[in-house]
């Protein structure tokens, strides 16, 4: 009898535990949920104002022409991201790109899409702290 008792009053501590982390976790959600809706992130403007730019990707085969081309490079450099970022680009690549696509490659027509579209805005900032364009 005393343990049975005594095996409730253990099972009653974890489930009002469990419960206490649940409304922990919950309000973290929902404080990170109201923060991202109070103030649109930086790429979103970034987004909506390159919006006009005919080269954008708005459409699925465009996205894929753009960004799925396999490429060889020859010289390569080190570039390093987080590992949360590297499991979401191999995901991307894995599940979309063909069997030769590697991730070098989607990263590097990103970049090189990335580059060509902003090509102006570069220039104009590094001209703004230097003389000359950069691109």
């Amino acid at each position: 009898m005393i343990e049975t008792l005594a095996f409730r009053y253990v099972a009653v501590g974890i489930l009002l535990f469990l419960t206490i982390l649940l409304i922990i976790i919950l309000r973290h959600i929902r404080l990170k949920r109201n923060s991202l809706k109070s103030s649109p992130p930086l790429h979103d403007k970034i987004t909506s104002a390159k919006s006009e730019d005919p080269r954008s990707p708005n459409d699925i085969s465009t996205y894929e022409d753009l960004y799925f081309k396999e490429r060889y490079i020859k010289d390569r450099a080190a570039v390093y991201i987080s590992g949360d970022t590297k499991r979401k680009i191999l995901g991307v690549v894995r599940r979309i790109g063909s069997d030769r696509m590697t991730v070098t490659s989607y990263v590097e027509n990103i970049l090189r899409h990335h580059l060509e579209t902003y090509r102006e805005e570069i220039n104009a900032l590094y001209e703004a702290r230097n003389s000359g364009k950069l691109l």
